[in-house]
């Protein structure tokens, strides 16, 4: 593309709002002007003006006075009726013959971050000739071959050896000025190329780094990244676009932050194309996204891949489902875990038509396989997003759905949620027990073998009351409690480390777990009654993996700190015969900690042959049990919190003591 014929120079005058109570520093445009220039003759046109009426969203009012003292405040216009005269104009005096020409503005702010910003707002469409320009004072600096910024037109007048008024120049004095600069510029034989552009629309998509090079997109670097707080959870990163509205975002670069619970924060990450976008970004700084001001602070590419990082598999699922171009992404939670494709297209109905049926529907699932009770629903347009965002918190079956406006860059972040839970901890290999081979059959719980993870000899209680202990729940159970296997009952904690109301107890056979659940169910214990279900093994790792109940601490020891030890006392820790000989024939080495580790009456039933269990991590999920017969040393059974730590996490515990290695 060659240079352009007619060059315009565009400048607009603004006016700093009143801040209130607020430091933000919102400016508005009170008046546009510009004037053209013909390149082939290097002579410019007459200067024209437009005076608009100032003021952002009930703001206007606390502008009493027009900039220039000259101007009358009935020739005001709107801004969209503003920049329609001024695009009669062009197309009169420019387009109509044909020729090309572009807009120059001093530097970049008149148009990413005066004119995009406030049409944005006031929801004014902008011609296309408002997305490509020239800025100035980059043209002057590869002419004169100079490094500096500028920080003035007055400045730039002065390297061009043109002769500028001591006071500042606004208004039609500007435009003049930079009429002078450009035929400064045209008589040196500077050529215009390579305009600056900006992005009409920003283009959402799944993040495909795997590393801190993108695919297509280069090295994500510091100086272009920058964090906002304070969005309103109902953002869409549209809105989020619309904010930072004149500045290019690159494509899928906005990333909201969730919280533990799969939430929004209120917080999210903006990539930029350039570092001189993230400046222009600070500047916006407390501006306001609806009724809230935003607080906009600097980043690092860390900061960003940290959220939008995730393994290539979860990379692809995401992808393939916001290739489908849709216009709205709907984040539906609290579904019924039984839930499918089928149920949430007939919850929509058609008031809000599903985007290609089945294929615009996608449930998440945790590793094990199972519903969370999320979902992502993809609508064709506005007009039925809006229309489905209307079904918020109605009933789906027996439960109420709540409904929220979502991104595509959220869609793999709950997808990388629930992935990374299975990858958090790296594999440890540990030397078998000399003498003694290593024994596998259980699984995450003591004494649940591999093959009966799916079996449902374990109970779930429910509605306990905030002060009961593991003894309190050995007494509801009654005679139940003889069929509780060793280290069988677990209180389940929240992240405040209280009691959260939960327990989980483990019994020797699904028969057993059948027969407490009929003789228990809704029976007291002191005024309050509580639910017993059975559960299996698989069920509780479900939990302990995705941590859905209550906001328990079961999450990844990786980036939650987890509660204490929930199980027995830790006088209930060792487990030893009556007369102080283990079942095998081993001699018992605790001594006089024996009486104090006794187990509970009627807790235990009789194990023959008797064995150890160290618990060790096997992956991300939790620890497998190695089980071998004592040797003639001290041995120490742990009682673990809800998910297993490392082992580096516990050795500590141990520090100036030699520790056997055991196998897994």
């Amino acid at each position: 593309m060659g240079s352009p014929e007619h060059l315009v120079c565009f400048h607009c005058t603004v006016t700093r709002l009143p801040s209130g109570e607020s430091d933000a520093e919102e400016e508005t445009i009170s008046e546009i002007s510009w004037v053209v220039v013909d390149v082939k003759s290097n002579q410019p046109g007459s200067v024209h003006r437009c005076v608009v009426k100032s003021g952002l969203s009930g703001a206007n009012e606390a502008l009493k006075q027009p900039t220039n003292k000259s101007l009358v405040t009935s020739e005001a216009q709107q801004l969209g009726d503003a920049l329609e005269k001024f695009d009669n104009f062009v197309e009169k005096t420019v387009t109509c013959s044909g020729e090309r020409w572009n807009l120059v503005t001093d530097g970049q702010f008149p148009l990413r971050h005066y004119l995009h910003l406030e049409a944005s707002r006031k929801k004014t469409k902008l011609s296309q000739h408002f997305y490509s320009f020239y800025d100035l004072r980059k043209e002057v600096r590869k002419a004169l071959k100079h490094d500096s910024d500028y920080r003035s037109l007055e400045e730039v007048a002065s390297h061009c050896r043109i002769d500028a008024n001591n006071n500042s120049p606004a208004g039609l004095e500007h435009c003049k000025l930079m009429a002078s600069v450009v035929q400064y510029l045209v008589t040196e034989g500077h050529k215009f190329k390579d305009p600056e552009k900006i992005s009409s629309k920003y283009e959402p998509g799944a993040w495909y780094g795997a590393s801190l090079r993108t695919k297509n997109l280069g090295p994500v670097l510091d100086d272009t990244i920058i964090r906002a707080r304070g969005l309103p959870w109902q953002a869409s990163d549209q809105d989020v676009a619309n904010f930072f509205k004149g500045l290019n975002i690159v494509r899928g670069g906005i990333a909201f932050c969730l919280n533990a619970q799969g939430r929004r924060n209120g917080e999210a990450f903006i990539r930029f194309e350039k570092g001189e976008h993230r400046e222009f970004a600070l500047k916006r700084h407390k501006h306001h996204l609806g009724t809230r001001y935003i607080e906009v602070y600097r980043a690092t590419a860390q900061d960003f891949l940290k959220i939008v990082k995730g393994p290539v598999d979860v990379t692809q699922i995401a992808a393939n489902f916001v290739s489908n171009k849709a216009e709205v992404i709907i984040r539906m939670r609290g579904l019924p875990f039984n839930s499918k494709e089928s149920d949430v297209i007939e919850f929509f109905e058609e008031d809000a038509p599903v985007f290609k049926s089945d294929e615009g529907i996608l449930i998440v699932r945790n590793n094990f396989g199972k519903a969370t009770g999320d979902a992502f629903v993809l609508f064709e347009t506005e007009e039925h997003g809006h229309a489905a965002l209307r079904k918020h918190r109605c009933m789906l079956g027996s439960r109420y759905v709540e409904l929220f406006r979502s991104s595509q860059s959220e869609v793999q972040q709950v997808l990388n949620s629930y992935s990374n839970l299975m990858h958090n901890f790296p594999p440890i290999m540990f030397p078998p027990l000399p003498h003694h081979p290593p024994f596998h059959p259980p699984f995450l719980i003591p004494g649940l073998g591999v093959n009966g993870m799916n079996t449902k000899d374990c109970l779930r209680l429910r509605g306990l009351p905030f002060s009961a202990t593991v003894q309190d729940v050995l007494d509801f159970l009654k005679e139940h409690a003889a069929f509780v296997v060793p280290g069988g009952v677990h209180m389940v904690y929240n992240t405040q480390g209280r009691p959260s109301g939960d327990a989980y107890v483990q019994l020797v056979s699904p028969e057993c777990a059948k027969s407490a659940t009929t003789d228990l169910h809704r029976q007291h214990m002191g005024e309050r009654y509580i639910e017993v279900f059975p559960c299996s093994g698989v069920d509780i790792a479900a939990i302990i993996t995705s941590s859905t109940m209550n906001q328990n601490k079961m999450t990844s020891p990786n980036n939650t700190p987890y509660s204490h030890p929930c199980s027995y006392p830790m006088t209930n820790g060792v487990v030893t015969s009556p007369n102080g000989t283990h079942m095998n024939g081993h001699t018992d080495t605790v001594g006089a900690a024996t009486s104090a580790c006794r187990s509970p009456t009627g807790l235990y039933v009789p194990h023959s042959p008797t064995y150890f269990n160290c618990i060790i991590p096997q992956n991300g999920i939790g620890g497998g049990n190695v089980s071998y017969y004592p040797p003639a040393s001290a041995n120490f059974r742990m009682r673990m919190s809800p998910y297993l730590p490392q082992p580096y996490e516990v050795m500590p515990l141990f520090q100036g003591y030699q520790i056997a290695d055991y196998g897994r």
